[in-house]
């Protein structure tokens, strides 16, 4: 990984860490998740499909992926946008509830940012407050959607994913029926 040099962890859970990282060719700061050696290939595989069904979406409000790798000991990254700000999960623990104003100024622009997934026959599968990224600008909040370690292109046929029927992908609090059911059968109204 000799283009991009880590300097600070932003966060860690079970399939890895996120760092704040430099592009050394380029001098640009950039985020990268890094997947943890010791995880099946599944993970690792999992992250690759993550790099390339997020970097076919371009949208303000869906984090930017820019590159994915394999580093000299064998451990998968993924490079993208870096954030400053909070995910709205932390803001909600933090404050409560947003008055309706607010919370309109968030949701509208993250229905922006899946519909721009949906044209490009990508089911994110994991939509909570987790995965909208709070980026806080002078003037307000601009969301983004991250996180599409479990998304689907949906205009792969159903014989060729490789998904199993009946395998629970997501956070249940916030699945649809269809999904936590494990059906194969889902789309954008999912």
């Amino acid at each position: 990984m000799d283009t991009y040099l880590l300097d600070t962890l932003l966060g860690e859970g079970a399939m890895g860490s996120v760092w704040r990282a430099t592009n050394v060719k380029l001098g640009k700061a950039v985020a990268v998740k890094m997947v943890k050696l010791a995880l099946d290939p599944s993970a690792h595989s999992r992250l690759r499909n993550e790099a390339r069904l997020a970097a076919r979406v371009t949208h303000q409000n869906v984090v930017d992926v820019f590159d994915t790798g394999v580093t000299e000991d064998g451990s998968y990254y993924l490079v993208m946008e870096l954030l400053s700000g909070t995910d709205l999960g932390k803001v909600l623990e933090s404050r409560g509830r947003f008055s309706a104003e607010e919370a309109v100024q968030i949701v509208l622009p993250i229905l922006a940012g899946l519909e721009a997934a949906h044209k490009k026959r990508i089911l994110h599968r994991d939509i909570k407050p987790e995965n909208i990224f709070l980026v806080q600008t002078d003037e307000r909040w601009v969301p983004k959607l991250v996180d599409f370690g479990i998304a689907l292109a949906g205009d792969v046929p159903q014989s060729l994913r490789t998904t199993r029927v009946g395998a629970l992908l997501g956070t249940p609090l916030y699945m649809a029926p269809e999904q936590a059911r494990g059906s194969l059968d889902i789309d954008e109204r999912t």
